[in-house]
């Protein structure tokens, strides 16, 4: 017996690629399987095409782009702000989840800048971050590393040791929980 799914347009996450190795190929491979629109700047476009990944929106700093051996690839002339040029082409167009891999820290900032508009998942750097309200409640087993962002605005733990800057590790088998001061957190955890 097989199962039907309907997909509706801008259902799945988009998938921003900033960079093709944040992540390892398999997981990489595991993010295309639902087709996700797929955007990307200057950096990754050869990237992608080397491995021979449609890219459907291509966000350039060039001043004459030559667009490369791909049809229905929509160009888009961005500074140096590309990726956020490019979470607004998403919001305008009825996105509301999108998955960036990127190895930039700039991009943490990036999150809490669009929190209110976009679910941003980053994948990179060995982990998985997302936006966190406060009062987040999950549960995990014992000894997992959690990473904490945004501390500065103070964060209260329940479940878990503090073991540096930023990192974590929950205590037991369970439920731990964050509260953040501000009205976002971020939230990492293992690839």
């Amino acid at each position: 017996m097989s199962s039907h799914h309907i997909i509706r347009e801008n259902q799945e996450p988009a998938l921003l690629i900033d960079d093709l190795n944040a992540v390892p190929l398999p997981y990489f491979e595991q993010l295309l399987e639902w087709s996700p629109t797929i955007l990307t700047g200057d950096d990754a476009l050869i990237q992608l095409q080397a491995h021979g990944i449609k890219v459907d929106v291509w966000f350039t700093r060039k001043k004459e782009a030559t667009p490369p051996p791909q049809d229905h690839l929509l160009i888009i002339p961005a500074g140096p702000a590309w990726m956020d040029t490019a979470l607004d082409h998403l919001i305008a167009r009825g996105h509301r989840a999108v998955n960036v891999l990127s190895e930039t820290s700039s991009v943490l900032e990036l999150m809490y800048r669009y929190a209110d508009r976009i679910d941003i998942v980053l994948l990179g750097n060995e982990q998985r971050i997302v936006v966190a309200k406060p009062g987040l409640n999950k549960w995990k087993p014992a000894g997992e590393t959690i990473w904490l962002y945004g501390e500065s605005n103070g964060v209260v733990t329940e479940g878990l040791i503090r073991r540096g800057a930023n990192e974590y590790v929950t205590q037991q088998d369970g439920f731990f929980s964050v509260t953040f001061s501000g009205s976002y957190g971020l939230v990492g955890e293992r690839l």
